[in-house]
């Protein structure tokens, strides 16, 4: 069992270096899944969305030295671990290779991508110019 994440099946804007690296681990356990499988083998990858965890608190700051100490928004409102935990032993049971465990738009989103390509990056170009405006923003104001 891999936990990866919906990043790794979906690339978001400001998410660059995290989903470059969950997109390396989707790739890794697909390619394993194959060049085990006449082992008996079996290998489950686990792509869930936010889950309430402290992994926003931990997480490192841009100079990599200090904790965020910030609960991310939507963590807050991500599945609880137990939620989680349940689908991953459901799936195990039933022989499943691959499961998301995600929100309705994380969802919506992977479901655009497969059938409306042109619409989600449309969509996500949108976000990115205005969480990267936010940004520049913030940092503005900060250094005044």
């Amino acid at each position: 069992i891999v936990i990866s994440s919906v990043q790794g099946k979906l690339a978001t804007p400001m998410r660059s270096p995290y989903s470059a690296s969950k997109h390396a681990v989707q790739g890794f356990f697909d390619s394993l899944r194959y060049e085990v499988a006449h082992e008996n083998i079996k290998v489950l990858t686990v792509c869930p969305g936010y889950v309430k965890t402290e992994i926003s608190m931990n997480a490192l700051t841009t100079d990599a030295e200090k904790k965020h100490n910030t609960m991310d928004k939507n963590t807050v409102k991500g599945f609880e671990p137990s939620y989680l935990a349940d689908k991953v032993l459901q799936a195990m049971a039933n022989g499943e290779e691959e499961i998301v465990v995600a929100q309705t738009t994380a969802n919506l989103a992977l479901t655009l991508k497969t059938f409306f390509p042109g619409l989600l990056s449309t969509i996500l170009k949108g976000r990115g110019e205005k969480e990267m405006k936010a940004e520049a923003e913030a940092l503005s104001s900060g250094s005044s």
